[in-house]
């Protein structure tokens, strides 16, 4: 009679694991997350390669693993720890404070906006425009140097 139960039991203990995953990955536990995305920002730290092939991402049917120690060598001295609560889980948390400590760095981007007008030149180099934003409607300003600007529209 017991036996009936034990494929039951098996399944709750498999639950109760978290997500630690036998093979060192976190599991990513940040929302429904596209693949192109995490391909973009994970990809930043890898110069452009798909994380996806270089083994520092595993989709599973829709459910993201990261193996963090394929980052190392990629990351910035002192970036911070993908799962910093330890549960074997990278929360929507834990993804955006390791992504804002990391990805200006990652990009070679200015850390600041001082820094970034001080790489630009004058301001009379710049071409500033409001735009809406994608996900509110907050409107931001963008600056971009005149002669990209003329050199796209050329």
């Amino acid at each position: 009679m017991l036996y009936r139960f034990l494929p039951l039991l098996l399944l709750l203990l498999l639950a109760c694991r978290g997500g630690q995953d036998p093979g060192g990955g976190l599991l990513l536990d940040a929302g429904n997350v596209r693949p192109d995305v995490l391909r973009f920002y994970f990809g930043s730290y890898l110069d452009g390669a798909d994380p996806f092939t270089e083994g520092v991402l595993e989709d599973r049917g829709g459910t993201f693993y990261v193996y963090p120690e394929k980052l190392d060598g990629f990351l910035p001295a002192g970036a911070p720890a993908l799962d910093t609560s330890g549960d074997g889980r990278i929360s929507k948390e834990e993804l955006a404070a390791f992504v804002e400590a990391t990805y200006a760095e990652a990009r070679r981007l200015p850390a600041t906006l001082d820094a970034f007008r001080a790489q630009a030149g004058p301001d009379s180099a710049l071409f500033t425009v409001e735009l809406h934003g994608v996900m509110t409607q907050a409107r931001r300003r963008i600056a971009v140097r005149e002669r990209a600007l003329r050199a796209a529209l050329a």
